[in-house]
């Protein structure tokens, strides 16, 4: 919200608007950016959750680590180990399955481009839609990197590009791509 602030006070963090009021009491360890659905990540004690822009936790700090909304209204979060969906309403979409979730080299803590973001398990990587749906990535070893257009694979020490929907753009045949 370009009317407010993030403040920190002995260590601890809040938002104070652009008039010099205090929206949100200094009370966490971290506060990210409000989300379209009005929503920002926090950290609180032992976890982390979501508070709306009047200051109040909506979706308790329970998560272990918790990524910004998108605008799809989905977040991925990680709860014993393992990162699923919930949405604004802190409902599970896809129950916590995935070892790991790739972030975008956007510079956005928010995991979804075009309704898809990235999950691994049992080292497979899966492009995921906003329902769950998995495209497994065929015949690569890992993902690199996720941009908003293409995703960056690595096979055989090689990398390559695939697109949204799991096509090959680019064969892996360079030494590096990024």
């Amino acid at each position: 919200n370009s009317d407010c602030a993030v403040i920190i006070k002995d260590d601890e963090w809040g938002i104070i608007t652009s008039k010099g009021d205090i929206l949100v009491e200094p009370e966490f360890y971290s506060i990210g950016e409000f989300a379209d659905n009005g929503l920002a990540a926090v950290y609180k004690d032992a976890g982390g959750g979501y508070i709306n822009r009047k200051g109040k936790v909506v979706i308790g700090c329970d998560y272990e680590i918790v990524t910004m909304f998108s605008k799809n209204g989905l977040a991925a979060v990680q709860s014993n180990g393992k990162w699923g969906i919930i949405n604004s309403k802190g409902k599970w979409v896809v129950e916590p399955s995935y070892d790991n979730v790739e972030h975008p080299k956007s510079g956005t803590d928010c995991v979804w481009i075009n309704n898809k973001a990235v999950f691994e398990k049992k080292e497979n990587a899966y492009i995921v839609d906003k329902s769950g749906n998995e495209t497994k990535l065929e015949g690569i070893d890992y993902v690199s990197e996720v941009y908003d257009d293409y995703i960056v694979f690595v096979k055989n020490l090689k990398y390559g590009i695939i697109d949204w929907d799991g096509n090959i753009i680019v064969d892996a045949k360079y030494f590096y791509i990024g």
